[in-house]
Parts: C-alpha cells; structure tokens; sequence
C-alpha cells in the first residue's frame, strides 16, 4: 500500500467515523471534507452516497456538492474563470 492509499484510507475512515474534516493548508488555504447532510429535522447526518467540500482562504471561498456549485468573494471584486468542455477559458 502506497502512502496516498494510506492517507486515502485514513481520511474515508475519519469521515465516516466523525462526518466532516477541515485541513489547514499553507498560505492560510482551508480544505473541509463532509460526508453530512441537513436532515428533515435539521440535524445533520451522514450519507454514504453524498459529499462537499468547501476550499476557502480569508473571505473567498468556493463550495460544491452532490448537488450546487458556489463561490463567494466576500467584500472584494473577483474574477471567476471559466474552463468548458472546448477547453476554452472565459472570464466571468
């Protein structure tokens, strides 16, 4: 078993264990990793076929689900690069 292998096991057996994980990076980035989903009654639980994750540094983030794309720039202009199937890049 290679080290990635290693790490990729750890990290599915914490998130199933403890649902959600959030990874300090270098440069003040932030990575979380969730397994949970908001329940009917508004707790959250985990879901073996669902998963997010959320990169953000400062007050930029962006977010993506089973379900939703999300990006948030905080107080600060930004620009949001599109890459489409062409390989095309646009500037948004």
């Amino acid at each position: 078993m290679t080290r990635k292998d290693k790490i990729q096991c750890l990290l599915i057996n914490y998130l199933l264990d403890h649902g959600s994980i959030a990874l300090n990076l270098p440069d003040s980035m932030q990575v979380e990793i969730g397994i949970t989903q908001e329940g009917k009654d508004g707790h959250y639980v985990k879901k073996n076929n669902y998963c997010w994750v959320v990169a953000s540094k400062e007050d930029k983030w962006v977010e993506m689900d089973s379900y939703n794309l999300g990006l948030n720039f905080g107080e600060r202009d930004g620009i949001i690069l599109v890459d489409d199937a062409d390989n095309s890049v646009s500037v948004v």
